[in-house]
């Protein structure tokens, strides 16, 4: 599968929407104990309205890009998922143009959301995940917050995980570790039908 110039440039704008969102938290936080100086907090607002300004610039860019019909199919069709919006789907159509075509429980490992053992000899470590592609499961947990407590299918895998004693937020990375597979197979079958 050759490289999709698409995928670059979308890739280039989600992490400069990444950049500016952190911009904008680091702006917001300051300005809540911003100094009694008028100029400063006059400067301070200018700049909040600026990366706003840019934000939108970049948001108007990378739906533009991903209007064209055969990106857009694609994304629509991760969105059929309940808790996938519009950052979800562009960052796994950008990040993991693998979705599709891979075979079961390649998705979890290639988002970092596989858990890994840390075993030698008799000792028996923690599972925990690693590695990975970073974007992508950022966006994945956060879509897990959303179906775990929307999803008609996910909501109860998490309640059920929570319910036999798993930590939160270990259930949370489970249900983003369903939803990649989940993905990973309706990309796969086009036949493929959610139920729930």
């Amino acid at each position: 599968d050759k490289p999709r110039p698409e995928r670059e440039r979308l890739k280039a704008l989600l992490r400069s929407r990444a950049q500016l969102i952190e911009l904008q938290k680091i702006e917001t936080n300051w300005k809540e104990h911003a100094s009694e100086l008028p100029l400063l907090r006059r400067q301070a607002k200018q700049r909040i309205a600026q990366l706003s300004r840019q934000l939108k610039a970049l948001e108007r860019e990378i739906r533009t890009l991903t209007a064209a019909a055969d990106i857009r199919r694609e994304i629509e069709r991760m969105q059929e998922v309940q808790g996938v919006g519009d950052v979800t789907s562009w960052t796994m159509w950008a990040e993991m143009p693998e979705l599709g075509q891979m075979d079961s429980g390649q998705p979890a490992a290639l988002s970092g959301l596989a858990p890994v053992a840390r075993d030698s000899g008799h000792f028996r470590g923690k599972r925990h995940t690693e590695a990975g592609r970073p974007q992508v499961r950022r966006v994945l947990y956060m879509a897990a917050l959303t179906a775990s407590r929307t999803n008609p299918v996910l909501k109860p895998f998490y309640l059920r995980l929570v319910n036999q004693g798993k930590p939160k937020k270990l259930a949370l990375i489970a249900v983003a570790r369903r939803l990649v597979e989940l993905l990973n197979l309706m990309m796969k079958n086009p036949d493929f039908v959610l139920v729930g």
